[in-house]
């Protein structure tokens, strides 16, 4: 394992020393940098365009790019892991568009839940809103342990949230109790 990471760090720092060099000019430099990701940029570009050409021309016009704007260039810019895996620009782009996709599913079954809770209320407003709450509090626990900065986002709304169903489980509490306190022999 520390082979592996001597290596990984090996080749960081001689991709530094590279990229420094081709800041101060060295073309052998840039073109080592060139000769060690073309193949890789390639393989991206022909994926995205679905032709060889364009993907050449995305290739050359990419370096082009990193040659000019190399001067702007920090250390701390190096592409490292995230999450311990190395995304493409593609894989990165896809998550971010896929993830309000899979919050609008997530919200719409919880929509769904709470209808048929809302239903189920009319009929036994108990049992529904301990579920209701029970739900909410799953939902928030689920969402904090997934993503922990989720806590503090909305945090008013959440408080009234609970609040809310909290009161409802009360009063459907006391009014079991005023029914059941009703009805004779219970």
């Amino acid at each position: 394992m520390a082979t592996i990471q001597k290596k990984a760090e090996e080749g960081i720092t001689e991709e530094l020393a590279l990229v420094h060099a081709a800041k101060g000019g060295d073309l052998e430099a840039f073109s080592q940098l060139v000769t060690r990701y073309d193949r890789n940029i390639f393989r991206i570009a022909q994926h995205i365009t679905h032709n060889e050409e364009d993907a050449q021309d995305v290739v050359q016009d990419a370096f082009l790019k990193a040659y000019t704007n190399l001067a702007q260039f920090q250390d701390d810019e190096v592409l490292q892991p995230i999450n311990g895996k190395v995304y493409t620009a593609g894989e990165l782009r896809r998550l971010v568009e896929r993830e309000p996709y899979q919050v609008l599913v997530m919200n719409g079954i919880l929509a769904v839940l709470m209808g048929v809770l809302w239903l189920w209320a009319r009929r036994a407003p108990l049992p529904a809103i301990a579920c209701a709450l029970a739900l909410y509090l799953v939902v928030q626990v689920v969402s904090a342990i997934l993503d922990p900065s989720s806590i503090m986002k909305g945090i008013v709304i959440k408080l009234i949230a609970f609040s809310v169903l909290y009161k409802g489980f009360t009063a459907s509490l006391a009014a079991r109790s005023a029914m059941q306190q009703q009805r004779p022999g219970v």
